[in-house]
């Protein structure tokens, strides 16, 4: 009991009361619960698969900034990193002028016991990315993995990674995450999406455990000063402008909650936000794009405005073929009962004249202002075509890390809710009729992705359905639609493949 009144005192004094009623819904009353609550018998399960073996494993340098942690806390994560196996690894560690002398001597100690203990004592205090490119200095790793001094590695974490690697077009990787809990429970899994670009501008998910080659590195010049707190956003932006990163869809990096941490209390560092938004910043100023950054629908995530460059030329259909009068360089098709809220339009249009950009998709919200979707996510739904898992949340619920609210790729669109440019529907052959109308925007959006277009969900941009008909799953005849696109059907890469498909939420087997 004394430690949930201290732990609901902190979270009063970085958030508010509203931030201790999200975290008392959220336990409580989230959709969500069911995952957390299975989450440790998956993990135990799943812990005991081991990875296939690498032909040639590459060096993988681990590198650590330290400064002032724990002792026992900096004895775990030296464990977890010397204890990797099926891999061949170093830890290159830059103490940054800790104020404690028995760090330094835990790290000299730890040093003198193994060789793949690469260290540099600074002598004066250089920051985050300072310290980080002090350690970076002493690497000889082909990869290197981003390791912070409180966090633990699951023993074959850089067995899986190395793997992703195999594929010679590949210069980054993420895995998934959790928290470790003071109790050393483990808890709050993260289980990512395929890497979406749209997601990186809303919010740092790639996060833990993040390798990159190290050549990579070396033509950026590693870490960039003036991001302390977000450094590894700004270097994860610049990386993906650089190369492709693959993601490997497992837990392999432990988030340790400690007082005072960004893992228990978000709301911990604000000086970390302000780096954020810097990188975003610095980002959209050298991809050349208009654009300002604003505060997104929760802490840690931010909103990109783009600016407009020529009128809007926006005809508005009912889900169908396009009539021979149709006119208009931007063509949304719209159910007749969806009514745009303020600045939605505008917000469609932005992304669906983006070159890269098919279908730009409104999150919906039901007549009683629930949500009814926020794009569709293959095999999802009892017809196991494509449905919403998210739907029926509130308005301000941003789902499970975030999903339901953030603009980020997504696989398929309702038919009746999506903009998308004249011309780029006519290259794809037109308003789809091998399928029911209903699953439309399903087949569009597999078409475009075949074409190396992407569908985007517009999280800022919401139409209201003014009737009750709406429905979190695309209906029309489930037989004929599997029949057309086959295949196509099971390849959602948006959302974790440890989710059970069929459902109409996010579940864990």
């Amino acid at each position: 009991m004394a430690r949930l009144v201290r732990r609901t005192g902190e979270v009063f004094s970085q958030e508010g009361l509203t931030g201790v009623l999200a975290r008392v819904e959220r336990r409580l009353f989230s959709p969500d619960r069911k995952v957390f609550l299975r989450y440790p018998e998956w993990a135990e399960r799943h812990g005991r698969e081991r990875p296939p073996e690498v032909a040639s494993p590459p060096l993988v340098s681990i590198v650590t900034p330290v400064r002032d942690p724990p002792i026992e806390v900096l004895r775990a994560t030296a464990e977890s990193v010397l204890g990797q196996r099926a891999a061949r690894v170093e830890w290159c560690v830059a103490d940054d002028a800790s104020a404690s002398q028995a760090v330094r001597d835990e790290l000299t100690r730890i040093g003198s016991r193994d060789e793949r203990v690469k260290l540099a004592l600074l002598a004066t205090a250089r920051g985050i990315a300072g310290a980080t490119n002090a350690a970076l200095e002493l690497a000889r790793g082909e990869l290197v993995a981003f390791l912070d001094h409180d966090d633990v590695l699951d023993p074959h974490a850089i067995a899986w990674m190395q793997r992703a690697f195999v594929d010679p077009g590949v210069g980054a990787a993420y895995s998934d995450e959790d928290k470790l809990e003071r109790s050393g429970e483990r808890s709050t899994p993260f289980f990512k999406p395929a890497f979406s670009p749209d997601l990186l501008l809303n919010c740092n998910y790639v996060s833990h455990l993040f390798l990159v080659r190290h050549s990579l590195l070396r033509e950026l010049d590693f870490l960039r000063a003036g991001f302390d707190g977000s450094q590894d956003y700004d270097l994860a932006l610049r990386v993906s402008e650089r190369t492709r990163i693959a993601h490997v869809p497992r837990v392999l990096y432990h988030w340790r909650m400690l007082p005072g941490s960004v893992a228990e209390l978000p709301g911990a560092k604000a000086w970390a936000y302000s780096a954020a938004r810097k990188a975003l910043e610095s980002a959209l100023e050298r991809r050349g794009e208009r654009a300002s950054v604003g505060e997104g629908a929760w802490l840690g995530s931010y909103r990109i405005r783009r600016e407009l460059a020529r009128p809007i030329d926006l005809s508005s259909f009912a889900p169908g073929p396009l009539p021979e009068s149709a006119r208009g360089e931007t063509i949304a098709f719209l159910d007749g009962d969806l009514e745009p809220e303020a600045g939605a339009l505008d917000e469609l249009v932005s992304h669906a004249r983006r070159p890269d950009v098919a279908l730009a998709v409104p999150r919906v919200l039901a007549w009683n202002r629930r949500l009814e979707s926020a794009g569709l996510a293959l095999g999802f739904g009892r017809a196991r075509v494509a449905a919403c898992p998210f739907a029926g949340r509130t308005e301000s619920d941003p789902g499970y890390f975030g999903l339901a609210r953030a603009t980020r790729d997504i696989s398929a669109a309702p038919a009746g809710a999506f903009v998308i440019e004249r011309s780029k529907l006519e290259a794809l052959g037109g308003f789809p009729l091998s399928v029911p109308r209903a699953h439309a925007g399903i087949a569009l959006a597999l078409g475009a992705r075949e074409a190396g277009l992407r569908t985007v969900l517009a999280g800022e941009a919401v139409l209201v359905r003014r009737s009750t008909h709406g429905s979190r799953e695309a209906r029309g005849d489930a037989g004929l639609t599997r029949r057309v696109l086959g295949e196509k059907l099971d390849s959602e890469p948006h959302l974790s493949p440890h989710f059970v498909r069929g459902k109409e939420r996010l579940e864990l087997p």
